[in-house]
């Protein structure tokens, strides 16, 4: 039996795209996980092997905060104008410092905790627009890994469960606030 997948996401307008981009997070934190259960299994790993996590883990990142934000924006009553402004710097910056701090403006009950937080700006650090993790080096030939860059951060990513660590504290917070958020809307129903 062939599978088919329902590529149309077209229909979706206003509050459904909170869901459109959450399902594409889901999707992205699924390779995490596979990827890291890979690594895990590794002897030792390279900075070709974990980027490929990175990229995913920061996509998961950027698309999780936007749908969490989207259902934050309707769950506050936002007029579509909101809607459209938010999705428009979104496209415009990529920067995970920019999620983090919408995040937080929208729902200041988000309680990002500090690690968290500096661990997510620290990642925006080596990656402001989402494109570092896709080659080896910039468009100016540089490396990405390049210690000066952060040597903090770059300590963590060389050491995998620090590594580890980061990304499932961090999937699990994202986790946590959109069950707040679920819990919230049909809660309007009772």
């Amino acid at each position: 039996m062939e599978k088919y997948f329902a590529l149309d996401g077209e229909h979706l307008i206003g509050s459904e795209k909170d869901l459109e981009y959450l399902k594409y997070a889901e999707s992205y934190k699924r390779t995490v996980m596979i990827l890291m259960e890979v690594l895990e299994k590794s002897s030792s790993y390279f900075h070709f092997d974990v980027t490929p996590l990175l990229f995913n883990f920061r996509h998961y990142l950027e698309l999780q905060m936007t749908g969490l934000i989207l259902y934050r924006l309707d769950l506050n009553k936002a007029t579509q104008l909101e809607f459209i402004r938010f999705m428009k710097k979104s496209r415009e910056t990529h920067s995970l410092s920019f999620y983090v701090n919408n995040l937080e403006n929208y729902d200041p009950n988000a309680n990002i905790p500090k690690e968290i937080k500096k661990a997510i700006i620290d990642m925006n650090q080596i990656d402001k627009k989402g494109d570092s993790f896709r080659y080896p080096e910039s468009s100016k030939g540089l490396k990405h890994y390049r210690k000066s860059i952060n040597p903090n951060f770059y300590n963590k990513l060389a050491n995998f469960n620090s590594l580890k660590s980061i990304i499932i504290n961090c999937i699990k917070l994202f986790e946590e606030i959109k069950e707040g958020y679920e819990i919230e809307k049909y809660a309007k129903y009772i």
